[in-house]
């Protein structure tokens, strides 16, 4: 290799470090929220609808010809972080390797040969409200179903089918969401040797969103004291992931470190909201792209019971957002018979955030485990999380 191929790879992989590690910058200079854009398409210095050129259709053409005026509006604000289906897996692949090597809990924890699993959870999250998004209160009621077959214990495959209904309300009285999700998952987990382990995960997440956006408006010849603009569209996300990590045993005690990567690549469909004011609204198509790593430490303890086997764990972990952005969103009146595009600024992501949870699981005779956990997310601006689940596994 010559001294100049030396430096060509040099400079390659100073170019791919700078990419994956720092964070892209979004100009600000034109940050705008949707309620100025809203606002100013609208009224500007006395000469209504001065953002809009026209023509119209009749119901914005009113509103146009009545005069200078205000409005106040919810904000389209769709959650596409879409960790939970990630999550649930992982979950369930730990749990194949609960208590490997502590007091011989491989076996009453059946991860040899066939296991089923099933479990639900509730997740309350809340977003403040900030700069250009309005903020909501949502609840998400989901839960997974699976079965995957374990060889020798080296090395695990499995399919998996999530379901979840979240449904949301927008603060400062700017309208409600909903959003129905569902996402097949091929997993599988290997162990090269002894206590270290490989997971993986590919999927596909279709999601059906409904948004009542509440608004008013107030002229001179248009009063509009409460009104609600229905959209509905769809999304489809693609998923994969791998983590890694390695378990130290003494006794009954398991801990260890873990890390991972994980690509979501989310698209939402162009839609046109429904109403009666002529304000209604027409949202471009929608792209979110997310690479994130994490690092972070796994602990659990086996102990033997009159009942069965007890397996408290805990489990933390610090995410790192490698390419997520400020999204600009880009939309138009329905009635606006000129097209005129105008777009608005999502928030800007939060690079860095973590995950920690705690939970049991009781291994009884017979290959039934019933299991808990706890999981908080934290750590993220104006943004937190508590999930709960509660699960069954049956092994053969």
């Amino acid at each position: 290799m010559t001294t100049r191929d030396v430096l060509t790879a040099l400079r390659f992989g100073v170019a791919l470090a700078a990419a994956l590690l720092l964070p892209a910058v979004t100009p600000s200079a034109q940050a705008q929220t949707f309620q100025d854009v809203f606002l100013n398409a609208l009224s500007s210095d006395s000469i209504t609808c001065q953002g809009l050129p026209g023509p119209y259709g009749p119901r914005l053409g009113a509103i146009c010809a009545a005069g200078t005026g205000a409005a106040g509006t919810g904000s389209l604000s769709i959650d596409t972080r879409g960790e939970a289906e990630e999550q649930r897996i992982l979950k369930r692949l730990r749990e194949r390797r609960d208590g490997g090597g502590a007091g011989g809990a491989d076996d009453a924890m059946g991860l040899r040969g066939l296991s089923l699993f099933a479990s639900s959870d509730y997740e309350s999250f809340e977003k403040g409200v900030t700069r250009f998004e309005p903020g909501y209160d949502r609840d998400t009621w989901g839960g997974v179903v699976g079965a995957d077959y374990s060889f020798g214990g080296r090395a695990t495959v499995g399919l998996a089918f999530n379901y979840s209904r979240a449904a949301g309300t927008f603060k400062r009285q700017g309208g409600t969401f909903d959003t129905t999700a569902y996402s097949p998952i091929l997993y599988g987990s290997v162990l090269p040797a002894p206590n270290l382990f490989v997971d993986l995960l590919a999927g596909y997440t279709r999601r059906d969103y409904t948004v009542a956006r509440r608004y008013n408006f107030a002229n001179t010849g248009v009063d509009i004291p409460a009104a609600v603009a229905h959209g509905d569209t769809n999304g489809n996300e693609f998923k994969t992931g791998v983590h890694a990590g390695y378990d130290f045993v003494a006794g009954r005690l398991t801990a260890g470190p873990r890390v991972g990567f994980n690509f979501r690549e989310n698209h939402i469909d162009s839609y046109a909201e429904r109403g009666d004011t002529g304000l209604e609204l027409e949202y471009d198509r929608q792209h979110r792209t997310s690479f994130t790593s994490t690092v972070g430490a796994f602990g659990s303890m086996a102990i033997s019971t009159g009942i069965g086997v007890v397996v408290p764990q805990a489990t933390i972990e610090w995410v790192h957002e490698l390419q997520d952005n400020q999204r600009v969103i880009y939309f138009q009146f329905v009635e606006d018979l000129g097209g005129t595009r105008l777009r608005f600024q999502t928030d800007t992501p939060d690079r860095d955030y973590f995950n920690a949870g705690v939970g049991v699981v009781l291994v009884l005779p017979g290959g039934l485990s019933p299991f808990f956990n706890f999981r908080q997310f934290f750590g993220y601006r104006a943004q937190s999380s508590r999930t709960f689940t509660v699960g069954l596994r049956v092994a053969f």
